[in-house]
């Protein structure tokens, strides 16, 4: 999709449609770079998400006698506090009843989760907003994955194609979502530039696929240990 966006825009300059931003005539050029941004921030997003539940539900059905014990500490904390706070407290997607009383049987079935030691694919990714580097680092955290970003690093220059300073997956990640964030709450669309929506899909992609693998891996690992 953003591709897409990112050639048409080509096509609308090569056509003359539309005048130079700077002329600041039409919107419809910085609309389609904005819009870029927030659709690609969303899609990761929602990736990050798709892919914690595929891991732990895949793991949970696959090692089927694993031991819930010997599951890492944080992975079981969240198991746990998670199931019960999401439905305590759920959040607007589950679209539950706003009474109490109304909600007493999703609780009892959480806790009927907790005290069957069952592991919710779901419950790891309420990650609370949009994917900043402190969301992506802890909703990794959950599943016992400290430090993620640093051992992303080598596989991450790879596919970049270059070195990366020790902060550049934490900053270039922030930057990505500020400027989401600019263009959704702020309308400010004017700073985008074809080479950041070109870099930002690439740094996006090539974030995705290294996470991927490592979340895979760690995961299929942590409930083969734990049988």
């Amino acid at each position: 999709m953003v591709d897409r966006l990112i050639r048409l825009e080509g096509k609308l300059r090569r056509a003359r449609l539309v005048p130079a931003v700077s002329a600041g005539a039409n919107d419809v050029i910085p609309g389609l770079r904005g819009g870029s941004v927030v659709l690609m921030v969303g899609a990761f997003e929602k990736f990050l998400k798709d892919l914690l539940v595929e891991c732990l539900s895949r793991g949970a059905t696959r090692y089927q006698r694993f031991k819930f014990d010997r599951l890492p500490d944080k992975l079981r904390v969240h198991a746990v506090f998670g199931t019960l706070e999401r439905e305590i407290k759920p959040p607007p997607v589950l679209n539950r009843p706003r009474e109490r009383v109304h909600r007493i049987s999703y609780v009892l079935q959480a806790c009927e989760a907790v005290l069957q030691k069952k592991v919710v694919g779901e419950v790891f990714t309420d990650l609370g907003g949009n994917p900043s580097s402190r969301v992506v680092r802890d909703s990794l955290k959950n599943v016992g994955m400290d430090d993620a970003f640093t051992l992303a690093k080598a596989a991450f220059e790879k596919g970049w194609g270059s070195a990366v300073a020790t902060t550049f997956i934490n900053d270039k990640l922030d930057e990505i979502v500020h400027k989401r964030h600019e263009v959704a709450h702020a309308s400010y669309v004017l700073n985008v530039t074809p080479q950041d929506l070109r870099a930002y899909l690439k740094f996006l992609r090539v974030l995705g696929q290294v996470l991927e693998s490592q979340v895979r891996t760690h995961v299929n690992k942590v409930f083969k240990q734990a049988v």
